[in-house]
C-alpha cells in the first residue's frame, strides 16, 4: 500500500442526528403556531337568519350592516317582523382626508351594541376602489365592538 492512496469514509451519523433535532424541533413549533382568518362567508350569517325566521315567522330580525364606499361609510340598521319592516336606520359617515372616522363610527357600535346586545353578525360590504386598510380597520373596529361574527361582501 505504499504510494496508495487511502479511502477516508464520511461519518454521516452527526448529519443525522443534527436533522432529526430540527425535525422534532419544527414539528413541535408547529403546534403552537395558529394562523388568523377573516371571516368571509356572508351565506353562512344570512341563511341562519332565514332559518330562525322560517322556524318562526314572526321572530323579530335584525341586520346590521355597514358599507364601506370610497368617501363614506354607510351603516345600515333594519328591524323586521313578519315581513313588515319595524325600523330602517342608516347612518352615513364621511371619510376625514381618506381614513375612516373611527370615533363616530365606534358610537354608531355602541349604539347598536346597547339595542341588540343578543347580536353577533354585522355584514360587511365593500366597494372595489376601497384601499384595503380602510376595510381592515372597519373589521377590527366591529369584532372590538362586540360584533365577532362579520360577513365580508365585496362588490
Amino acid at each position: 500500500m505504499a504510494g496508495g492512496g487511502s479511502k477516508d469514509d464520511l461519518n454521516l451519523v452527526p448529519f443525522i442526528d443534527l436533522f432529526s433535532t430540527l425535525i422534532v424541533f419544527l414539528i413541535m413549533t408547529a403546534v403552537w403556531s395558529q394562523l388568523e382568518t377573516l371571516s368571509t362567508n356572508v351565506d353562512n350569517v344570512t341563511s341562519s337568519d332565514s332559518a330562525a325566521a322560517n322556524e318562526n315567522p314572526n321572530a323579530r330580525k335584525e341586520t346590521l350592516t355597514v358599507t364601506i364606499l370610497k368617501d363614506r361609510v354607510e351603516m345600515g340598521e333594519n328591524v323586521t317582523q313578519a315581513g313588515r319592516v319595524l325600523t330602517e336606520k342608516n347612518y352615513k359617515i364621511a371619510n376625514l382626508s381618506g381614513a375612516i372616522d373611527a370615533e363616530k363610527m365606534q358610537r354608531v357600535l355602541d349604539n347598536w351594541r346597547g339595542k341588540y346586545p343578543e347580536k353577533k353578525d354585522v355584514i360587511l360590504n365593500t366597494e372595489n376602489q376601497i384601499v384595503y386598510n380602510q376595510m381592515i380597520q372597519t373589521f377590527d373596529l366591529l369584532v372590538g365592538a362586540g360584533f365577532p361574527d362579520v360577513g365580508v361582501n365585496t362588490q
